[in-house]
């Protein structure tokens, strides 16, 4: 794979949204960042390509998300059930990203990471979307950049 197509990952999100939360995603053109008030977890992938996804996301947003994913009263939602959440998307998006490689493809676990973490370093291409009126980004990396990011 050398690089996902905006479609093919917006159909992707818009598949992930709308089975968790039940709306649809919208892929969000405008140049505006992302308010840094949220969460961001990671996932690698190994083996025929290598990289890694990443998505940051609002707390408000993993809010929602938790609420619909746990069947949870809205107030009751903690950070734990966040963090799960993102996890679960994570996991979900990258193992969609996975099944669309040539080759096989190992999966790692998600792992949550600071928003300050996962900033915009030179050439990581952050894609925004929204869903239930929330913004979240995903990147997929491969790991030519991955190593560019750690070192």
């Amino acid at each position: 794979m050398s690089e996902l197509s905006i479609e093919d990952l917006l159909e992707i999100v818009d598949g992930i949204c709308s089975s968790v939360v039940g709306l649809p995603a919208v892929y969000e053109t405008s140049g505006d960042k992302m308010n840094i008030n949220g969460m961001a977890a990671s996932i690698v992938i190994s083996g025929a390509w290598n990289g890694i996804v990443i998505v940051r996301t609002s707390i408000k947003y993993l809010n929602s998300v938790a609420t619909k994913m746990f069947n949870a009263n809205p107030k009751e939602v903690n950070d734990e059930d966040r963090a799960d959440a993102l996890c679960e998307l994570t996991n979900m998006l990258g193992g969609t990203v996975k099944s669309l490689l040539p080759e096989t493809c190992d999966l790692a676990l998600p792992s949550i990471e600071t928003v300050q973490s996962m900033g915009d370093e030179v050439g990581i291409k952050w894609y925004a979307f929204s869903c239930n009126n929330e913004r979240f980004e995903i990147a997929v990396i491969p790991t030519s950049l991955t190593h560019a990011r750690a070192a």
